[in-house]
């Protein structure tokens, strides 16, 4: 769903009408993306979320 969100450039508008008003520092859209894109390659958020969300922390 994310990759998806990220090929449509779903909140594309949302992002450089209304979210970047609230941005300490200037980020294009496109930078943002691609930060984006580096978490969900990177293997760091579930490919399924599970019934029980609490399961996926791990208490080290």
């Amino acid at each position: 769903m994310m990759q998806e969100i990220i090929n449509e450039a779903v909140f594309k508008k949302d992002y450089e009408t209304n979210t970047r008003e609230f941005l300490s520092r200037n980020v294009d859209y496109e930078i943002a993306i691609n930060s984006l894109q580096e978490i969900i390659t990177s293997g760091w958020l579930p490919v399924e979320i599970p019934e029980d969300p609490a399961s996926l922390i791990s208490l080290k």
